[in-house]
């Protein structure tokens, strides 16, 4: 730092201030121009002495105390944040899209699924499945009927209810289609299918 010491009798002193260290630079106020408005100063009137030439003392820093001080690691950390905010922004979007596709293809596949199921069974027998199905996942009686059913060496019964109505009454009707097999050995399977739908 520049100590500048001047009274009005004797004029001013200047002083270059390094640590423990003083160098004297001359006679005058020998500051920077550019580091005058940093400075302060005090008259030793105000610290307690009296004196008939008042002596007022200024501390003024020096450029090398600026160039000491002055730095870029702001803007390097102010950088650094930046760059890891948009990172993380980054996979944030990243897992978001990943995640929004995967629970797309579950969709479609639970849509397929459930499209082959009411395909396959009529819609009293699916709803039954369904029900059964939505009952014995909250149901711990029906897992404990499972654990038993393993202990006794039935590990591949069924879980749920067979689904079978009794009817009292009923005719059975069986038709055979009169050269079937022939025709279907010569044929494409979706047109077999296409005949029996």
């Amino acid at each position: 730092i520049i100590a500048v010491a001047s009274n009005p009798c004797s004029g001013s002193y200047t002083w270059k201030v390094n640590g423990p260290t003083t160098e004297y630079l001359g006679q005058g106020e020998l500051v920077e121009p550019d580091m005058r408005e940093y400075g302060v100063t005090e008259s030793a009137e105000n610290l307690g002495a009296r004196s008939p030439c008042p002596i007022s003392l200024g501390i003024y820093p020096s450029s090398e105390f600026q160039d000491h001080f002055h730095t870029n690691n702001p803007a390097i950390f102010t950088a650094v944040v930046v760059l890891i905010f948009a990172i993380t922004t980054l996979f944030f979007f990243l897992y978001n899209f990943l995640v929004e596709r995967r629970q797309g293809k579950i969709l479609t596949t639970a849509k397929q699924s459930g499209a082959l199921v009411d395909s396959l069974f009529p819609a009293a027998v699916r709803d039954r499945l369904m029900k059964d199905e939505q009952a014995n996942r909250g149901d711990m009686s029906s897992r404990r009927s499972g654990q038993k059913m393993k202990e006794l060496g039935l590990e591949d019964a069924f879980e749920t209810r067979p689904i079978a109505d009794y009817y009292p009454e009923a005719t059975v009707v069986m038709v055979d289609i009169a050269n079937f097999t022939a025709w279907s050995s010569v044929r494409e399977p979706s047109q077999v299918f296409t005949l029996l739908e």
